[in-house]
């Protein structure tokens, strides 16, 4: 299973380039530079810590358990290891910025 966490932007952005941060999260990059999405290929192996370490690297917020539960209207974090564990991974059932979903 993995996850993807959609960062604000411009419904028209691709991706255009990625970079592996560590095993496990790769991040998504439009044309002109932009971050704008994380993609969470081992959600099981990560914790929430790890994915505020990225979303701090690119001048992002922070992402709480309840903003992320928040953000799709389900509870979502389960699989993300410690700090995370009472919660499950849930699809968000269609693109939001700053949601994580099930893929």
């Amino acid at each position: 299973m993995a996850a993807y966490y959609y960062l604000p932007r411009n419904t028209d952005q691709k991706s255009v380039r990625t970079r592996r941060i560590e095993p496990g999260l790769i991040v998504d990059f439009a044309a002109d530079g932009q971050a704008i999405g994380i993609e969470i290929t081992s959600p099981d192996h990560l914790s929430l810590a790890a994915i505020n370490a990225v979303l701090n690297e690119l001048g992002q917020a922070p992402a709480s358990e309840a903003d992320l539960a928040a953000t799709c209207g389900a509870s979502v974090v389960s699989t993300l290891g410690e700090g995370a564990a009472a919660q499950g991974v849930a699809p968000c059932g269609e693109e939001r910025n700053r949601s994580i979903e099930q893929t």
